[in-house]
């Protein structure tokens, strides 16, 4: 029986997003299948954000949390780049993990290289070659939420250095 290790995030489902007088749905642009989802859930006082673009600058997501009313539950709905981008956001807005449901409806995500301190997207494989300094790395099930990445080390210990 294998658990995950305790960094590994776990994201909420349509059925666990609590209760609460207010929503604010912060949806990564092209997620149209779970946007309609979730807005047949949530009431209509629910409050829609969702940036035109995928890679967009999340800041924007501040203003809209400084003008909610208190006991506005934050949910935020896309890959897991958009995803922890917003919930770092929102948390230094002063949102709380218990304020926010985040729910995974994408499958893009990022790896910190650990020999270049370089974020880069990567797809779902196992092992890649960092983009920044050419080392082969393997991404470990490690998950930092401040970076919202995977951490990638070293594939091979004879090979510590990259191609490039």
């Amino acid at each position: 029986m294998s658990h995950a290790i305790p960094s590994t995030p776990r994201y909420t489902t349509l059925a666990e997003i609590p209760k609460a007088p207010r929503y604010l749905l912060a949806l990564q642009s092209g997620d149209t299948e779970v946007a309609r989802q979730l807005l047949q859930r949530l009431p209509y006082e629910t409050r829609l954000w969702q940036p035109e673009e995928a890679a967009a600058d999340v800041s924007q997501l501040n203003t809209l949390l400084q003008a909610c009313h208190p006991g506005t539950h934050l949910c935020i709905s896309g890959d897991e780049t958009f995803i922890w981008n917003c919930r770092n956001q929102a948390q230094a807005a002063g949102l709380l993990d218990a304020e926010m449901s985040l729910i995974k409806a994408a499958d893009g995500r990022q790896a910190y290289c650990v020999h270049c301190s370089q974020l880069q997207p990567i797809s779902q494989d196992d092992e890649v070659t960092c983009q920044h300094c050419g080392v082969q790395l393997t991404i470990r099930e490690h998950f930092s939420k401040r970076l919202g990445a995977y951490m990638g080390v070293c594939l091979n210990a004879d090979q510590p250095y990259g191609e490039r």
